[in-house]
C-alpha cells in the first residue's frame, strides 16, 4: 500500500494531527503543505481516477475516508483552527512531499513492473506523456497552493498574514 500517494498522504495528516493531540504544535507552513496534499488527493482522485461503478461493503467505506471524507475533514479543521500566518514563498516548499512522490512512484514502478497510478506508467504512456502529466500536477499542486495561501489571506485575522 505505500506505492499510493493517497495511503502515504493520509498517513502525513495523521502523523501532522496526532502530533497536534500530543500537542506538538507543528508550523502553519507545514500543516498547510500537509493540507496541500490531502486535498489534491481528493481532487484528483474524484476527477481521475475514481471508478464508475462504485465500490461496495468495506471498499466503499475505505475509499470514502481515504479519498473524501479526510481532505473535507482536514479543509474544515484547517478553516476553523488552524494557524494562518503563511507566506508564497512557502508554496515551493509543500511541492516537495508530490514532487518526492512523483520520483518514487516512477522509480519502483520501473523497478516492480506496476505503477501506482495509469498517469506514471511509462511503459504504456510513454516518458513525454507521464512528464507531461506529472508537469501539470506539480503546477495544479502550486497553484493550489498559492489558493491556500490566498484564502488564508482572507481567514485570518493578523494584520499581515500573506507576507513574500
Amino acid at each position: 500500500m505505500a506505492q499510493y500517494f493517497t495511503i502515504l498522504t493520509n498517513l502525513l495528516v495523521a502523523v501532522i494531527l496526532g502530533g497536534l493531540a500530543l500537542n506538538r504544535i507543528p508550523s502553519a507552513g507545514v500543516v498547510a503543505g500537509t493540507l496541500l496534499s490531502i486535498v489534491m488527493v481528493g481532487v484528483v482522485y474524484h476527477v481521475l481516477l475514481a471508478p464508475e461503478v462504485p465500490l461496495q461493503g468495506a471498499r466503499f467505506w475505505t475509499d470514502l475516508g481515504f479519498h473524501t471524507l479526510t481532505p473535507v475533514a482536514t479543509l474544515l479543521w484547517w478553516i476553523g483552527f488552524a494557524n494562518k500566518a503563511l507566506r508564497l514563498s512557502q508554496v515551493p516548499y509543500w511541492l516537495i512531499w508530490p514532487t518526492g512522490y512523483c520520483a518514487y512512484a516512477l522509480a519502483r514502478g520501473l523497478i516492480t513492473g506496476r505503477f501506482a497510478y495509469f498517469f506514471f506508467d511509462i511503459e504504456r504512456s510513454g516518458i513525454v506523456f507521464v512528464g507531461g502529466y506529472i508537469a501539470a500536477l506539480v503546477a495544479v499542486f502550486a497553484v493550489t497552493g498559492a489558493l491556500i495561501v490566498g484564502v488564508a489571506k482572507m481567514l485570518d485575522t493578523g494584520a499581515s498574514a500573506v507576507r513574500i
